[in-house]
């Protein structure tokens, strides 16, 4: 029995800190929308220093008696399972002390693991102590045992739901990460749990109809251009720090990339986990073969060793060409994830709704769509350099702990793994360094933006060196913002350096000394170096990679924010098409209000029937426009409704194309769907025009419209004359914004563009207030022919204005209702 019981007491030694560090890690991937109980965090570091107290004290315990008594020597799977374990209580230690709000489920998880553990050890120190331990003094047997009972109910204490000695936080809420759960598959939001839970973003253009009042962090419905509680809620999770947030949404990231149905692909990613597989097995059997030819050389056979060489030689050529071969293969997929990510993130970049397209600048908005080019390095380096890495030195920690001895493969895993810890802890103390990098970066190119569009107002005001200034102050800037990153990861890299050859120096004086007493070979030397040069130049290329990867998850922390991002208008799933009928419009009692302002538009009630003129007449900042664009949900209404032919915009498909497969042309007409914002449209007093030729710019409302479909608008639009006269006509390109353009031509266009599109229902915002009175007549004369199409036009200050259209009903909005 004691000898069974004598196996299992070095395994459990050793799987003990690798099986708590696994479920840690588990349950930290995988600890989104879990909440665990609540924690004082001071009281919870203090148990847990007591805790690693007690394991350094049974640890300093063995030893000193190892000394006082030659004859005990301590069992070397004793020696390593403690210091492992006391190097997981010190990072658990460090975690919560660099965190706000810590993710008490996954230390929880940990805890739970450990709990049977020191029990078994405990129990097995009692049953097995005299045999494993002959020589230790009952004293020292009797602490030891002491010691791991003392740990096993530290454990349970810390797992207790409800206990005195953890001091739960009232004050603690529960955070859900909603910002994160668009990138988890889970079931279609409903309109009653939009704010618990975000609907898929990423799987396809569809978004909840209305988003509720959300209490729990005082949010009121309607739209926000601050932008700001998005910020609060999107941008800073509190839960945890900025670079821990960053891994674990690359991890979420992941399950967006998969080459479903790209058979040629799948095959290609599936041969370069096979050639990686291959080349670690190489790499692995490197250092074994240069033992066995050191050893034969050293045996004095002349012709024995040329055997061995040949194979090794056979072996690095082999391993450098799958290398090469993974590579190339690597190339195809990662263009996908950056073609995937990419589209990805501008489609829900464009059914992003208002508030945070006029909250965010050109420079955000742009490094958001590039940070996709980041995830595709992040995940290259994770893939082919530090999954082969972890694998090649689990296999050489196993292996020299056999072939040698233990000692060998804990100091070589040891040195290993502090100096990636020491990477990460450099990352993690810069992430937020790494974010105000980011957002100094995006000055820089917010100001060339400016520069760019504004170089006409600049050189009209003479502000060439104010400009000049600004831009120079803000590369000074960043520049010294990388010197002084630059600085500390020196310092932290002389540091490294020093410690793996602390690491190598040790390992060799061990081997050595094995080596004089016959335990080990010259050949076994020579494997110890090479595996430690190996990993060692792996290792400081991971490192580099760390920081690097550090850098580009600030820069790609706008990415992550874009993706986070919920828009405030949502699509409702199977939401059904609008249907046209009778073109009747009609505000019911609707309120509007920006978040956290008072309220623009309280308690409007209008109607305007089918093919009538209707005119919305009020001073300026009395809440017009603003009306107006509720009508095609750029924002949601507070309170009340808008109604179209009795249909509530809220419940019909807002912006998909509904195909038509079959039409009724005789007898009663068949009711035709399409969305609500190919119905309604919108013609402002401002619009954009692209960089392109101005008959791609007009077609731009119908993509399909021919060439003659868009020379009638143009006409209509009293512009067609006028694009035959330029040099090019309509192949002319316009500029940037319409810059080669008038004002007068730039707002033809637009009415070109909606003459061309021919909504059911048009809305005239101020959209003729660049036109003489001749050209304004024309237009609205071409305008009134269009009998089915119900026009709201909006007016400033009084009736006296000269109508162009015939009224047919008026509204009229005061600022002080």
């Amino acid at each position: 029995m004691f000898s069974i019981l004598e196996m299992i007491t070095p395994a459990l030694y050793c799987l003990y800190p690798v099986v708590v560090l696994l479920g840690f890690l588990v349950a930290f991937f995988t600890s989104d929308g879990i909440s665990g109980p609540a924690y004082n965090k001071k009281t919870i570091i203090l148990l847990l220093s007591v805790f690693s107290c007690t394991q350094f004290a049974q640890l300093s315990t063995v030893i000193l008696q190892s000394y006082l008594f030659p004859s005990f020597v301590a069992p070397e799977y004793f020696v390593i399972g403690t210091v492992s374990c006391f190097s997981l209580s010190i990072l658990q230690i460090d975690g919560l002390l660099n965190s706000s709000v810590p993710d008490w489920y996954s230390f929880r998880c940990s805890w739970i693991i450990a709990i049977p553990f020191e029990i078994s050890i405990a129990l097995l120190s009692i049953s097995t102590s005299t045999s494993v331990w002959p020589s230790l003094p009952d004293s020292t047997r009797v602490a030891v045992i002491c010691l791991a009972t003392s740990r096993s109910l530290l454990l349970c204490i810390l797992v207790s739901p409800r206990n005195t000695w953890c001091g739960f936080n009232s004050d603690h809420t529960s955070i859900s990460d909603d910002e994160e759960h668009f990138l988890l598959p889970s079931g279609d939001p409903t309109p009653r749990d939009i704010n618990s839970r975000t609907s898929r973003m990423l799987d396809g253009p569809i978004y909840g109809s209305i988003r509720e009042a959300d209490n729990s962090r005082g949010i009121a419905s309607g739209n926000n251009e601050s932008g700001d509680t998005e910020e609060s809620i999107f941008g800073r999770d509190p839960s945890r720090s900025a670079w821990t947030r960053n891994v674990k949404d690359f991890v979420k990231l992941t399950r967006l990339i998969k080459p479903d149905g790209l058979r040629r692909l799948q095959i290609q990613v599936i041969s370069v986990i096979i050639g990686l597989l291959a080349s670690t097995c190489i790499n692995f059997l490197v250092p074994i073969l240069t033992a066995r030819v050191v050893n034969e050389l050293y045996s004095n056979d002349t012709d024995a060793p040329w055997v061995g060489v040949m194979i090794l030689s056979a072996l690095c050529f082999s391993g450098t060409a799958i290398t090469l071969f993974c590579e190339y293969l690597w190339i195809p997929f990662k263009c996908f994830i950056t073609e995937t990510l990419s589209r990805k993130a501008y489609s829900h970049f464009l059914h992003l709704s208002s508030d945070f397209h006029n909250a965010e600048n050109i420079a955000e908005k742009t490094t958001s769509i590039q940070g996709a080019n980041v995830m595709s390095e992040v995940l290259e380096f994770s893939f082919l350099q530090f999954c082969p890495w972890l694998v090649q030195l689990c296999s050489a920690t196993i292996y020299l702990s056999i072939v040698m001895v233990p000692y060998q493969g804990f100091i070589l895993a040891g040195s290993m793994f502090i100096h990636l810890f020491l990477t990460s802890k450099l990352a993690h103390e810069v992430s937020w360094e790494n974010e105000a990098f980011s957002k100094l970066f995006q000055k820089e190119q917010l100001i060339r933006h400016n520069g760019f569009r504004g170089s006409k107002t600049i050189q009209a005001l003479n502000q060439n060196g104010y400009e000049d200034n600004l831009h120079s102050n803000a590369v000074s800037t960043r520049m010294c913002q990388v010197k002084t990153y630059a600085q500390r990861r020196g310092q932290v890299a002389g540091f490294q350096r020093i410690l793996l050859a602390l690491g190598l120096t040790v390992s060799l004086c061990h081997a050595i000394s094995q080596a004089t007493v016959g335990l080990a070979t010259v050949g076994h030397l020579a494997m110890l170096i090479v595996f430690w040069s190996q990993l060692h130049i792996t290792v400081r290329s991971l490192s580099r990679a760390v920081q690097n990867t550090s850098q580009g998850f600030s820069q790609a922390a706008a990415f992550f924010r874009l993706l986070h991002r919920t828009p405030a208008v949502y699509n409702r799933q199977n939401a059904r098409p609008l249907k046209r009928m009778a073109g009747k419009v009609k505000f019911d009692g609707v309120s509007f209000a920006f978040r956290e302002q008072k309220t623009v538009i309280d308690n409007a009630s209008f109607e305007v029937a089918g093919g009538e003129t209707a005119y919305i007449i009020g001073d300026k900042g009395s809440g017009k426009s603003t009306l107006l664009n509720l009508l095609n949900r750029s924002s949601n209404v507070t309170k009340g409704a808008i109604l179209i032919d009795g249909q509530d915009i809220r419940d019909v498909d807002l912006f998909r194309r509904v195909p038509i497969h079959s039409v009724v042309y005789l007898g009663s007409a068949t009711d035709i769907c399409f969305s609500l914002r190919d119905r309604v449209g919108i013609l402002s007093d401002t619009c954009y025009i692209f960089d392109d030729t101005i008959l791609n710019n007009v077609r731009y409302s119908r993509v399909t419209a021919s060439d003659s479909e868009v020379f009638r608008a143009c006409k209509a639009a009293v512009l067609h004359d006028e694009i035959l006269r330029f040099p090019q006509g309509y192949a002319t390109v316009v500029g940037d914004n319409g810059i080669k353009l008038s004002v007068s031509e730039v707002q033809k266009i637009a009415i070109a563009r909606e003459f061309l599109r021919d909504p059911d229902i048009l809305v005239l915002d101020n959209a003729t207030s660049a036109l003489d009175p001749s050209t304004e007549q024309r237009i609205m004369v071409s305008l009134t022919k269009r009998k089915r199409t119900t026009f709201i036009v909006q007016c400033v200050h009084s009736l006296a204005l000269n109508f162009n259209m015939s009224l047919t009903r008026l509204a009229v909005i005061s600022q002080n209702l």
